[in-house]
């Protein structure tokens, strides 16, 4: 082994170990971890609650199987169905005067979710095994989690899963030989260290002990959205993560993909765009009909103006525009 190969494997192991590199898992573990709080905080309906969702035109599968929070108010949910076992906290103590819509549920079909306090779901024909974060706000857009084989009814939907770290992107090549993990923390440096050293033994080493300590906690995002979200008009959201923060207004869809959002750096999927097998890092816009498949888009990347991305990585501050890129680090 070179000496050079023997620093590459040293320096993946740094990279990895950093602190930034589990900000992904540390947020899908707080947001599962409250998924479960709200399971032991909830109560089934009681026949009040019952006769009040009744009258406002609410119909259930199984009233047994509706859990509701301490502050849940039957007068903010009409017109929905509840199928399987649903958990409603209802509305937040006072509602936010910067919300876009006030806390409830309006004219929607849910099944198996958890509905997090103040949350305002308009208008959805199926949300089903979703978690949804606190004060977030989901219009006319389906979710659903369903298993990754299930076919659905267009190729262009199906891409690499990027919950499952240990799924790789032919960036650099074709036909392979130059593989990335999907790493949703990756930077250009961990990138290019994998990318030099392909066959390395060490390196390879390093990333399987990584990706197998991931993998368990990754899986679990399949059915996450966190708080503060906005989702309108999407047409299809499956089997992906979507962080605090996170805009997705009149997407196409996304499939088994992660986005990832901040404070200072708001991720936006907009415009008629569509991903699948994706990872978005904080700070990436697609828009305007953008199609990304199979790859990685660096904090500060986007795609705009019916670009086609197929097994990329993008790296920070650059955005793709009415072209394509395929197999290729830009």
């Amino acid at each position: 082994m070179t000496a050079s190969v023997n620093a590459a494997s040293k320096e993946i192991a740094l990279l990895l170990k950093a602190p930034e590199m589990n900000r992904f898992v540390r947020n899908v573990a707080v947001l599962s971890d409250r998924s479960e709080d709200l399971d032991r905080l909830c109560e089934p309906a009681s026949a009040e609650q019952i006769r009040l969702l009744k009258a406002n035109g609410n119909h259930c599968e199984d009233w047994s199987h509706l859990l509701l929070g301490p502050s849940f108010d039957p007068e903010c949910v009409h017109g929905s169905q509840f199928l399987g076992r649903c958990i409603l906290m209802g509305p937040a103590p006072a509602w936010a005067a910067h919300r876009r819509l006030p806390a409830g549920i309006y004219n929607s079909t849910l099944q198996d979710c958890v509905i997090d306090q103040g949350v305002a779901l308009y208008h959805c024909p199926e949300l089903v095994g979703y978690y949804i974060g606190q004060d977030s706000v989901v219009t006319a857009s389906r979710l659903v989690v369903s298993p990754p084989e299930h076919r659905l009814e267009s190729p262009e939907l199906y891409g690499a899963d990027a919950l499952n770290p240990r799924n790789q992107i032919e960036a650099g090549i074709e036909t392979g030989g130059r593989s990335l993990p999907f790493i949703p923390e990756m930077t250009l440096e961990l990138a290019r260290l994998i990318a030099e050293n392909p066959g390395d033994p060490d390196c390879l080493k390093e990333l399987e002990h990584s990706t197998a300590a991931r993998h368990v906690q990754s899986v679990r995002g399949y059915s996450i959205v966190g708080a503060g979200v906005y989702i309108s008009h999407c047409r299809l959201l499956r089997n992906s993560f979507v962080s605090d923060g996170t805009i997705v207004d009149g997407a196409e869809y996304i499939t088994e993909s992660v986005l990832l959002s901040a404070a200072d750096g708001v991720t936006r999927v907009t415009g008629g765009a569509g991903l699948a097998g994706v990872i978005l890092q904080e700070a990436v816009t697609v828009a305007t009909g953008a199609r990304v498949r199979s790859s990685l888009l660096l904090r500060g990347s986007g795609a705009e103006d019916g670009a086609r991305i197929r097994d990329c990585l993008i790296a920070g501050g650059t955005v793709i525009g009415g072209g394509e890129a395929t197999a290729s680090f830009v």
